[in-house]
């Protein structure tokens, strides 16, 4: 007859009856629980990120769309606001000596250090 090792349950402290011998969980109710208290504050962080980054882009739209110019210089760029740290993808191209950061939809375009375009996803996919 196998011999079980008794265990405490690793959310409620319960003793961990029959089972596997690496189970760690009274059960299903209480591996479920722990599962979404340790996940919860990685959600809370990809959730604030994906805000941000929306943030960005929707401010990148309304910039593009009010002065309908895409050439800008830096420091009009850092006064609307962006949070330049997050974004959705960036693309370095060393032949056309051009770096892309796309924010969803929209995209800064950084052709030299303090020269920059704004432009929606489409154009820069074109550049």
């Amino acid at each position: 007859m196998p011999t079980f090792i008794e265990k405490n349950c690793a959310y409620c402290s319960k003793i961990v009856k029959a089972g596997w011998a690496d189970k760690r969980f009274c059960n299903t109710v209480c591996r479920s629980a722990h599962h979404n208290n340790s996940n919860q504050e990685i959600k809370k962080e990809l959730y604030r990120n994906a805000a941000v980054i929306k943030k960005n882009e929707l401010l990148l739209r309304d910039f593009f769309e009010i002065n309908k110019t895409k050439d800008v210089d830096r420091r009009t760029v850092l006064d609307l606001g962006i949070d330049a740290k997050y974004y959705s993808k960036r693309i370095f191209s060393a032949h056309k000596k051009l770096e892309i950061i796309q924010m969803v939809q929209m995209c800064i375009v950084i052709i030299e250090d303090n020269n920059f375009q704004i432009l929606p996803y489409e154009s820069a996919c074109n550049l």
